[in-house]
């Protein structure tokens, strides 16, 4: 696991992804049928866009993984 922390520190690939507002709310609207099947949204969100993010994507707290995802992917 922290070999996997460090390698997305070192080469982070998803930094260059940013999502337009629009896509972003879509995208929360979309979420809904995510949700239902039990998926997070950090989960979610990284398979939509093809984000690939650790830390998003394991985060079980729904508020944090928007805060993350609205302060660094969406423009």
């Amino acid at each position: 696991m922290f070999d996997q922390m460090i390698a997305q520190l070192t080469t982070d690939k998803a930094s260059n992804t940013m999502v337009s507002e629009a896509d972003w709310q879509i995208f929360c609207k979309e979420y809904i049928f995510e949700k239902l099947k039990g998926e997070t949204l950090g989960s979610a969100f990284c398979k939509r866009f093809g984000i690939e993010n650790w830390l998003i994507s394991n985060m079980t707290d729904d508020n944090l993984s928007r805060l993350h995802i609205r302060k660094f992917y969406v423009k």
